[in-house]
């Protein structure tokens, strides 16, 4: 799960819908363009009946299994 970055693994399970978001819900909303992307990306019916059919193919129950991994200082830039 790409997202699952936290210090604290237990704070997943506070998350509403967290097994349906990534399940049955997945891409449920379709393509979200936050206000960054405003202008670089758009969306409409279409679109968001791609991405939704894309995403549930991707559709994953939770392990909620998580190993640590270390970001050494030199992987980071200013």
């Amino acid at each position: 799960m790409k997202h699952a970055f936290s210090p604290l693994p237990v704070v997943f399970e506070l998350l509403p819908d967290l097994y349906s978001a990534a399940g049955a819900n997945a891409g449920c909303d379709g393509l979200l363009v936050n206000e960054m992307f405003k202008g670089y990306f758009k969306t409409n019916e279409q679109i968001d009946a791609s991405v939704r059919s894309f995403l549930q193919t991707k559709a994953f129950v939770p392990s909620m299994k998580f190993e640590e991994y270390l970001l050494e200082p030199d992987m980071f830039i200013t």
